[in-house]
């Protein structure tokens, strides 16, 4: 059986508006920014279910949604894929439900809270919690049998694996180890000439209890306070004996045994002195340790909740735990829950295992709930790495197909005053492909219950270039279009290809491809990132950085010389060019850079013109702001804030 559900109202960020979050039946990740609401999710299964640790866990007036006790917190569970032993164990509390026309039956849980008053004393309230069986919460209580076939395991965010492993009263370790089934095993006897291999741990405590009763040191030690008590304490009609012996309640098995379970340390064995272990190892041990404890578990449920499961373990480390859970998750019929603010974690894990949570709600990323297809999940399973998956923990998302856009506009952004980093914001580089895949991640199928309320720009090209560019760009003669090769055997369009309605609808295609919900599409006017640049009003600046690309070439120049070059625009700026009239006509010789002779690399060009721009407009974002293509200074809007009007080139077209 499995956790497949959990409803919450009025508890913490969840408000009195149920939210419904779907998990899997192996592993679950929890995603999203700080403060989104996964750690109340992990909570409000510990409160409804328990959890092996058997922790007291005391209800609040800040577990309250915005604090208001007048109204009870509500957290159920649905349970499904019973087996024959689940049905049995849990036959009272059972709901039979038709699916396709076959009864199935499932199991529901009803956890609630509320503010009682204690006697007459409105002063003097309390929490009252109940848990019930049934689909609306009307079933029999839960007794406490059945409730501890329902406790979930749990590793809290700021664990101390150390003191958990170590030995104690009460220690974690003691207690996993009395709940597997071989370590009661053996006799809980001795006789003399028994075989000692053969005691259970109870009958070593018992046999350590015998012989130290019988020791000779204690028995000396017995007759030098004999002899204490009779020489200063006893009188002739009343002589006083002592006797040592071991305490009565090591009788009781289970104790017996916990106490000397709770003598044990848990270490990896290691050769030589090399020192106490770190906290990333610990941590390995711990969880280790926790699955050996619900591979035990025959009945019930088996729930392992992790928070921040990549807590003190470098990359490589994180990757293996993060798979060895998965694996474990599906071998082993183990359901493991967990939270993570990683993105290296989550580029590993299956988009339809991850639940994205955001401003206290929850949204699966199930393929029953997403747009994306069944072939977009196995494109996203491929190719979202570490980098892409920031998309889960952002405020808001710029997509991007290249690396001159994933590298300019975070700098071009902070200039305006829209730091990326000040506003949450990531972009994801998509190298030219994937733009719709990525972008479906965020949009539902169904909106009825809400949409995923992060703001979304994706950012591409127009790919149709100006007729005038064929020409200084490509070596096509635009006066005579007749030369020029068939449509289909050239990578670019020109505008002589469109007619304007079939340009209009060429927009209009672009944008219907990922626009929707809150996704939206911002495209160039004219044709590419780099020559919308130089149109709008930075033909001198992208001119500049190419042929200081072209000059770096595979290397980039030490840090004076760089210096010395990009401070002298008139070393790279020919004044032949900048009295070319046209827009057009500038924007494409200075687009020839990347496209004609020694073509400049986008990449590093991309890495100078951010110098150049913190350069020459660090202290003016007002002319930056005016020489930007429009649909640059949008994107950035969108996923930000507003940007104060200026006055901006004119980009009819």
């Amino acid at each position: 059986m499995y956790l497949s559900k959990i409803d919450i109202s009025n508890f913490r960020c969840f408000g009195n508006d149920s939210i419904s979050i779907e998990l899997n039946c192996g592993l679950t990740a929890l995603v999203g920014e700080n403060d989104a609401g996964k750690s109340a999710i992990i909570d409000a299964i510990r409160f409804a279910l328990g959890t092996t640790d058997q922790e007291w866990v005391r209800v609040q007036e800040t577990d309250f949604h915005n604090q208001d006790t007048s109204t009870p917190i509500s957290i159920g569970c649905k349970f499904e894929g019973l087996s024959s032993n689940d049905r049995a164990d849990f036959l009272e509390y059972l709901t039979y439900e038709e699916i396709d026309g076959v009864k199935k039956a499932f199991l529901y849980i009803n956890w609630s809270t509320k503010q009682t008053t204690l006697g007459n004393s409105s002063s003097r309230t309390y929490f009252r919690s109940e848990v019930r069986s049934g689909k609306d919460g009307t079933g029999p209580i839960l007794e406490q049998e059945s409730k501890e076939l329902l406790r979930a395991t749990y590793l809290r965010a700021l664990r101390d694996a150390d003191s958990a492993l170590s030995p104690g009263r009460g220690s974690r370790l003691s207690q996993v180890l009395q709940n597997i089934t071989s370590i009661k095993i053996g006799n809980d006897t001795y006789s003399e000439g028994d075989d000692l291999s053969k005691l259970s741990i109870s009958g070593i405590a018992a046999l350590a209890d015998e012989l130290l009763g019988k020791h000779q040191g204690i028995k000396d030690a017995q007759n030098t306070i004999d002899g204490s008590l009779e020489e200063r304490l006893s009188l002739v009609q009343d002589s006083l004996k002592s006797k040592i012996e071991v305490s009565k309640s090591s009788e009781n098995m289970d104790l017996r045994l916990r106490q000397m379970l709770e003598k044990l340390n848990l270490d990896i064995g290691r050769t030589g002195d090399e020192g106490k272990l770190g906290l990333g190892t610990n941590n390995l041990l711990y969880m280790a340790c926790e699955l050996a404890l619900l591979e035990q578990n025959e009945s019930g449920a088996r729930i392992l909740l992790i928070e921040e499961p990549e807590a003190h373990l470098h990359a490589q480390r994180q990757l293996k735990i993060l798979k060895s859970l998965q694996k474990e998750a599906k071998d082993k019929n183990i359901q493991v829950i967990v939270t993570t603010h990683s993105p290296l974690l989550a580029s590993v894990i299956q988009p339809e295992n991850m639940v994205l949570v955001q401003k206290g709600r929850a949204y699966s990323l199930g393929q029953e709930h997403t747009q994306l297809s069944k072939n977009d999940y196995r494109f996203l399973g491929r190719f979202l790495d570490a980098t892409k998956a920031n998309l889960f923990f952002a405020k808001g998302v710029i997509i991007v197909e290249g690396d001159a856009e994933n590298i300019l506009l975070p700098t071009i952004a902070k200039l305006i005053g829209r730091d990326f980093t000040n506003y949450g914001v990531s972009t994801v580089n998509v190298g030219g492909t994937g733009l719709r895949r990525y972008a479906n991640i965020f949009k539902r199928k169904d909106t009825s219950k809400g949409e995923i309320e992060i703001p979304v720009a994706c950012l591409t090209d127009i790919d149709v270039m100006p007729d005038c560019a064929a020409e200084i760009c490509k070596g096509m003669d635009s006066s005579d279009k007749s030369t020029w090769p068939k449509k289909k055997n050239r990578r670019w369009r020109a505008m002589a290809d469109f007619t304007p309605d079939q340009f209009s609808k060429l927009k209009k295609d672009i944008i219907k491809k990922c626009d929707g919900q809150k996704v939206k599409t911002f495209f160039s006017n004219k044709w590419t990132f780099e020559y919308d640049l130089a149109y709008a009003g930075l033909a001198k600046e992208v001119y500049l950085s190419a042929k200081l690309a072209i000059k770096d070439g595979n290397g980039t120049p030490k840090k004076k010389k760089k210096q010395q070059v990009y401070d002298d625009e008139k070393i790279y700026f020919d004044s032949n060019i900048s009295t070319i009239a046209s827009q057009d006509e500038l924007a494409s010789t200075v687009y020839s850079e990347f496209t004609t002779g020694t073509k400049a690399s986008k990449a590093i060009a991309a890495q100078y013109l951010g110098l150049i721009l913190e350069k020459w407009y660090g202290s003016k974002p007002e002319e930056l702001l005016a020489r930007l293509p429009t649909y640059i200074k949008e994107a950035i809007e969108y996923v930000t804030a507003p940007i104060p009007e200026v006055e901006l080139s004119d980009e009819s077209g």
